[in-house]
């Protein structure tokens, strides 16, 4: 059995399905606001077949102007065809393609959200939609977003600011930039652990209103608000925040600008201001408008008005009449304009409309304004006037001839200058020591005559002229010290002249002002005497000039006469002789009187006078009786005991009358008698003192004095050496022998230390008061010897020179030299030999010396010492041929042959002329034979040159 079914109807189901599907993709296709393509592949090539209105809204196309083109020509850019090959190949793979796309409109490129679908068609033919969702404003957000949080994050990052962001409910910090963490001192990572509470922990309930505020407003601003640094300190800085919302959850943002420079500038703008405020000087400041925003008390007051409220507002010109402002508007603002600043002289003009002179300051500052200084310049001005009138004084002062037109003038100026009509001058008279009145004002005399206590002023002019300082004094309150005439008194200083007095009357008194150009009227009155000074000492130069020449020749004079008794000396063979020359000599010159020697004992208060002349011999016999101070007024003492030369002058004036002058104005000369002491010395010795008088005033001047110094030393010299010439030329000689226990005396502190006897062998001078010392000392050792020169002050150093068997040589370095002390005075020591303590010292000076002053000499330097005998032995004096005689038996032939060889072949010269072994060879022996025949000789020769042996 075949069922048959009508399958028509189903057909005609499917069919009207289809329709309707059609008929609902139709409707999409047409009523989508997205365009969309409807394209059919021709192999790889999309050919679009239809498009929706959309299409042609957005991308500007009609259909009839895409319908069967190439996709790819009409929509796709050049640079995105690759990228759309691509998305053909997925879609005819069967893949899904969404992806955001560039498409070619007629207005430009548009960005779009790009979905591709492929479905077959009836006819089997390939085909698709392109939906395309325009995004390109959304991109443009998008991109401008972008751009935007680029440009947030590069001024975040780069503020000068600091920035911050932080959850004020939450208390933390979101973001910080790089500044934040400089500002406070902390890294990013420390600053992110940090609590903005913490932070801003200084004043904790002001930060909480200030995030209050900014979540309720949107903004908020704080000044100087307390920022904690990460060393403990509080930052003042200035924050500008902004509520953000970050997560859906509120946010601060917050700018925070470190402050501490404008507070420091601030704080020097309120002193500056304080400063302009106590000035004393009118400060005000004017807008462009020339109206006044601020201004000072001075500057108020200066114009008469009380409070400066009363001038900000207001033109500077109703303080200036209408020339004054005509002047300021005319010449000095375009000086402003130029250079920006003006300074100068005006008339201001005060609220009652009278005007002062002033000194005014303008600077022209930025907003055109003005800053306003003045000053008033009355006083200044009235000082001025002053000045003039006290230069015409002093220029009448200056053609003044004489003294009492001067002092006349004078007071004839302080009426005018100062306007005080009682004054006196007093100039010092240097022979009664005081101050004399020279000149007096008629009311000054009557002053005198009412009031004898004037004359205590003179006190207080005296004062004024020894200080060389201004007095003033004013009577009591109660006008005990007026007398009902005078108030005050003023005394000025004229120099070394005198004084300047001026008298106020008894309801005046001296004010600042008076006093200064009371001291300019005394200066210029001081300059006069001063001016008429000079030109009496031009008056004299011409007589002075003539004394001059006259003390020239005098000292040429005097420097010859003292080179004439240099060279004299050297002839004088006696002490005697040498003292007789230089008296006569000088007394027989024209300008001394007299001249004496005299000398004077170790222990002696006394003088004993040597010879003389031009004094009679009384007169030295009467010297030998006087103290040594009360000669000539103790000058010759005290050349004694400095061994300085000494001068003494007496003055006396010749003045028969008390007003007599001579024709140049000058006083009568002066008569002079002078009298000098010089000493006569050698090295740290002296020898006498040679005084001389004289009535000429150049007889010793300075330049006569420094010869008269050189005279001396010669002189001291010459004795010196007569004294040891005696010693050595003597045929016999006195022999002196001390017993010595003094424990200053070398050997004797050697021998008594050591319990050894002890000989001094030689003593030399070294030089700069130093003597070197050579000591034999037996039984003794060498170690103790220099434990004792270490011990003692009279040794400065000592070394041990040899040493053998119980003998030591022993070299001392000394300050002092008993042999040089004796020789100064004539003698010398021949022997010092001392045992356990106990020392014998021989000494010989010649027949002519003083034996007293050796003894006395030698007892000053040991005082515990006895003089044991006293002898005259024979000294005879060996000739060079006796002295040659004498050492060639002490020499053998060979030592003569050598040290005669080695002087003619120029071995002792420097430079060696021969050497040692040159010479051994020339002699044909061998050079250490030549230095042992050398040493030997010389050894020989020095010994008997020294030792007379």
């Amino acid at each position: 059995m075949v069922a048959i079914r009508d399958r028509s109807e189903s057909k005609n189901s499917e069919h009207h399905s289809i329709e309707e599907e059609y008929d609902r993709r139709a409707a999409l296709f047409e009523n989508s606001h997205d365009p969309i393509v409807e394209y059919e592949f021709d192999g790889e090539t999309a050919i679009i077949k239809a498009v929706n209105g959309a299409f042609e809204d957005v991308f500007g196309y009609s259909a009839e102007e895409v319908v069967d083109r190439a996709a790819d020509d009409v929509l796709v850019p050049t640079e995105k065809y690759a990228e759309y090959r691509s998305f053909l190949q997925k879609l005819l793979q069967h893949e899904r393609v969404e992806a955001e796309v560039r498409r070619q409109t007629i207005t430009g490129p548009r960005e779009f959200l790009f979905r591709g679908i492929r479905f077959e068609a009836d006819d089997s033919s390939l085909g698709g939609y392109a939906i395309y969702m325009d995004i390109t404003e959304r991109k443009e957000r998008e991109r401008k977003q972008r751009e935007a949080k680029e440009h947030f994050e590069k001024i975040f990052e780069h503020a000068n600011d600091a920035i911050v962001i932080f959850d004020p409910s939450r208390d933390t910090f979101k973001e910080c930039n790089v500044q934040a963490c400089d500002l406070l001192g902390y890294s990013r990572e420390e600053f992110l652990d940090l609590a903005p509470s913490d932070v801003y922990s200084y004043d904790p309930p002001r930060f909480l209103e200030l995030v209050d505020e900014v979540l309720d407003e949107g903004t908020g601003w704080s000044d100087e608000f307390g920022c904690s640094t990460s060393t403990g300190g509080i930052l003042p800085t200035e924050i500008s925040a902004s509520r953000i919302e970050i997560d859906g959850r509120p946010h601060v943002l917050a700018l925070v600008r470190d402050i501490s420079d404008r507070i420091e500038h601030e704080r020097e703008i309120r002193q500056r201001s304080t400063a302009m405020d106590a000035t004393t000087d009118g400060m005000a400041i004017l807008d462009a408008d020339g109206k006044y925003v601020y201004v000072n008390r001075a500057h108020a007051e200066m114009y008469g008005y009380a409070d400066p409220a009363e001038l900000v507002g207001e033109s500077w010109q109703q303080l200036y009449d209408g020339a004054e402002i005509q002047r300021i508007e005319t010449d000095i603002e375009p000086i402003i304009k130029r250079r920006g600043r003006w300074r100068g002289e005006a008339t201001g003009q005060h609220r009652d409309g009278s005007t002062f002179p002033q000194e005014l300051v303008l600077t022209e500052l930025e907003d055109n304004g003005w800053v306003y200084a003045v000053r008033d310049i009355t006083d200044r001005k009235i000082i001025e006037r002053k000045l003039e009138i006290l230069n015409e004084a002093s220029r009448e002062l200056v053609t003044a001839e004489t003294t009492g037109t001067i002092t006349r003038r004078s007071l004839e100026a302080v009426d005018r200058v100062l306007g005080f009509d009682i004054s006196c001058v007093r100039l010092f008279d240097s022979e009664t020591n005081t101050l004399e009145p020279i000149a007096m004002t008629p009311g000054a005399e009557a002053l005198i005559d009412s009031c004898p206590a004037f004359d205590l002023e003179a006190t207080l002019a005296g004062h004024a002229y020894r200080r060389g300082e201004t007095v003033s004094t004013e009577v009591d309150e109660d006008g005990s010290r007026s007398n009902g005439t005078y108030r005050a008194s003023l005394h000025l200083s004229l120099g070394e002249y005198g004084t300047l007095t001026i008298f106020s009357r008894a309801n005046i008194r001296f004010e600042e002002l008076d006093i200064h150009r009371a001291e300019l009227l005394a200066a210029a009155i001081r300059a006069a005497l001063e001016r008429d000074e000079r030109e009496k000492v031009l008056r004299r130069n011409e007589r002075e000039l003539r004394q001059q020449r006259d003390q020239l020749d005098t000292l040429n004079q005097i420097n010859s006469l003292i080179e004439e008794l240099i060279h004299r000396l050297v002839g004088a063979t006696t002490r005697e002789e040498i003292n007789q020359i230089i008296c006569d000599r000088l007394v027989a010159s024209d300008f001394y009187e007299s001249a004496w020697v005299g000398t004077t004992d170790v222990a002696s208060e006394n003088i004993t006078p040597q010879t003389g002349a031009g004094v009679d011999d009384g007169y030295l016999e009467a010297l030998a009786t006087m103290p040594l101070s009360y000669i000539e007024n103790g000058i010759v003492a005290r050349a004694f005991q400095t061994g300085e030369f000494q001068v003494l002058r007496q003055y006396q004036v010749t003045n028969p009358g008390l007003n007599e002058t001579i024709e140049d104005g000058t006083l009568p000369p002066e008569e002079v008698e002078a009298v000098a002491a010089i000493p006569l010395k050698y090295d740290e010795r002296i020898y006498g003192v040679l005084v001389v008088n004289a009535t000429c005033e150049d007889a010793f001047s300075r330049t006569a004095q420094t010869g008269f110094e050189v005279l001396g030393d010669t002189i001291g010299f010459a004795i010196y050496a007569v004294l040891n010439r005696d010693l050595l030329l003597s045929d016999s000689v006195v022999e002196l022998e001390f017993e010595v226990t003094d424990p200053r005396c070398v050997p004797v502190l050697f021998s008594q230390r050591l319990g050894c006897r002890c000989q001094l062998k030689q003593t030399a001078p070294l030089g700069d008061g130093k003597f070197l010392s050579y000591l034999r000392l037996e039984g003794a050792s060498a170690d103790d010897a220099l434990e004792v020169a270490e011990s003692t002050d009279l040794v400065e150093s000592g070394r041990i020179v040899s040493e053998h068997d119980s003998e030591i040589l022993l070299e001392l370095i000394q300050a002092e030299s008993v042999a040089q002390t004796l020789m100064e005075v004539g003698a010398s020591v021949r022997t010092v030999v001392a045992d356990d303590g106990e020392g014998r010292l021989v000494a010989e000076a010649p027949q002519t010396a003083n034996v007293r002053e050796i003894v006395e000499t030698f007892r000053v330097i040991h005082p515990e010492s006895n003089l044991l005998a006293k002898r005259e032995v024979d000294h005879p004096v060996k000739t060079v041929a006796e002295f040659r005689d004498d050492l060639e038996d002490r020499l053998t032939d060979k030592q003569i042959a050598a040290i005669e060889s080695a002087y003619a072949s120029g071995y002792f010269d420097w430079p060696r002329k021969n050497t040692a072994t040159e010479l051994a060879a020339t002699l044909g022996i061998s050079a250490p034979t030549l230095h042992q025949h050398l040493r030997h000789a010389e050894r020989k020769l020095l010994e008997t040159f020294i030792n007379g042996v």
